[in-house]
């Protein structure tokens, strides 16, 4: 095992002025192109430059604080991939921000965090200006050395980072009886031979077994899980402490964190008092802005869905869902009269089907496909929202005549027999498009295509 490192302000050595003047000079460069045929000067650490003209190249749009400062150094590509983003890490500075308002009254040494597995320290840099003293982990040396001098850049000199491993650090912490207001985990999500892990306790640590020893030290402690694992699973494994949260989070319609919040039963108790109960979290950011659903939950295992009361009275209710059926000949009827709404990648993986239906007032076009039916365009809802132009069963002359005006077209399949690229084929359609198919299938189990076009929200 590496011994702690604790690495001062110098920066990365091999970083000089005429490597730096290189970067700047041919940050816009395809990499490729100048690994083929730049001719820099000798003086110059060649592979540094483009290692960091592909950083800077991936963090302009991943990153774009980092952008803007001269002399952040970027990590190799693997690690610029696995980073957090700076969407979803002012995302978690948020989540915290809000608990910390309430935590002097149960913790009120001077604040520290504590991050497990910093990485590249994206979330690091994001949540120190919350703390009075943070600690980094990050096993590999380079990397850790590279934090530690882009938070000197950033002036966050508060910041110490150590090269070492989580479980020997948070040992030392509990052993040495340090408090810690929060610290958080980013479990690795393959295994030694490289495949993808979804369980819990197949991440690299296990935190499960390092909870108890972490909630000893904190009164919060933050997982960070795989976006593909099953919230409900994950919430019946964590035997220790209250899940007090679980965040979903979705960015530009994919989903790229399940986060967990796990706190000391005393704090629970606390929260509760404040009416800040156990709460599902479906956040979904485009751009500067974050679509976000919060469900409250009967019991702190999660198991049962509540609306609050604010919830059930500002619940929409655009027709009478017991007196109309969805079949094809409602659907034929209502062309340019009914709008389906997808939702958004955070509010699928929640699986909060029911709750959509009874919050916007829609109605579920099947149990599995997950495509939603309205009369009225609802601005609020969290999701695509697509006016129905057309109609057609899935006869293939049908079909056909459904989009014979057309040459390139989206489709998406939902509970449907055919694949998309079978249907492309059978339509001979290209991709793209202002138009989307939906294939799917009611809830008599007709199967449907239907067209539609994007509607003004």
């Amino acid at each position: 095992m590496e011994q702690t490192m604790v690495y001062e302000s110098e920066p990365a050595a091999f970083y000089n002025e005429e490597t730096w003047r290189f970067v700047h000079q041919y940050q816009h460069e395809q990499v490729t192109q100048l690994a083929l045929h730049a001719k820099p000067e000798s003086q110059v650490n060649f592979h540094a430059a483009l290692q960091q003209i592909d950083g800077w190249q991936r963090a302009e749009h991943k990153l774009p604080r980092w952008v803007k400062y001269d002399h952040i150094v970027f990590p190799i590509k693997l690690s610029m991939e696995q980073c957090s983003s700076e969407q979803t890490a002012t995302y978690k500075q948020q989540v915290l921000a809000s608990l910390l308002k309430v935590l002097p009254a149960v913790h009120t040494e001077s604040s520290r965090l504590v991050d497990l597995t910093g990485g590249f320290g994206v979330d690091c840099t994001l949540l120190a200006p919350l703390f009075d003293k943070v600690t980094m982990v990050e096993r590999n040396r380079e990397l850790a050395h590279i934090v530690q001098h882009n938070m000197r850049v950033f002036e966050l000199d508060h910041v110490q980072v150590e090269c070492d491993d989580a479980q020997l650090v948070l040992g030392r912490i509990n052993n040495a009886h340090q408090q810690v207001t929060c610290m958080i985990i980013d479990p690795a999500r393959r295994d030694q031979a490289g495949g993808r892990t979804y369980a819990i306790a197949d991440c690299t640590p296990n935190v499960l077994t390092m909870l108890p020893s972490m909630l000893n030290a904190a009164p919060i402690v933050m997982i960070k899980l795989s976006p593909m694992l099953d919230w409900h699973k994950a919430v019946d494994d964590i035997t220790d402490g209250v899940v007090q949260d679980v965040h979903i989070v979705a960015v530009q319609r994919e989903c790229k964190e399940l986060l967990i919040v796990v706190v000391r039963p005393e704090m629970a108790t606390y929260l509760a008092q404040h009416n800040m109960l156990p709460t599902l979290h479906i956040a979904h950011i485009l751009g500067s802005n974050t679509i976000l659903d919060e469900i409250a939950f009967t019991d702190t295992r999660f198991q049962q869905y509540a609306i609050d009361s604010d919830g059930a009275n500002n619940a929409v209710q655009y027709f009478d869902t017991d007196t109309m059926p969805i079949d094809l000949a409602w659907l034929e009827a209502h062309q340019g009269a009914a709008y389906v709404y997808e939702p958004h990648a955070a509010m699928m993986k929640a699986g909060c089907f029911d709750y959509l239906e009874r919050r916007y007032g829609v109605t579920q076009l099947a149990p599995n496909s997950h495509l939603y039916i309205a009369t009225q365009v609802i601005p609020t809802f969290p999701g695509k929202c697509m006016s129905i132009t057309g109609v057609s069963s899935a006869n293939k002359k049908q079909l056909r005549a459904l989009v014979q005006d057309l040459t390139h077209a989206n489709i998406s399949v939902r509970n449907f027999p055919q694949s998309v690229a079978t249907l492309r084929k059978t339509l001979h359609l290209a991709d793209g498009g202002n138009t989307t198919l939906y294939a799917t299938s009611l809830s008599d189990r007709t199967h449907v295509v239907l067209r539609t076009q994007p509607a003004e929200r």
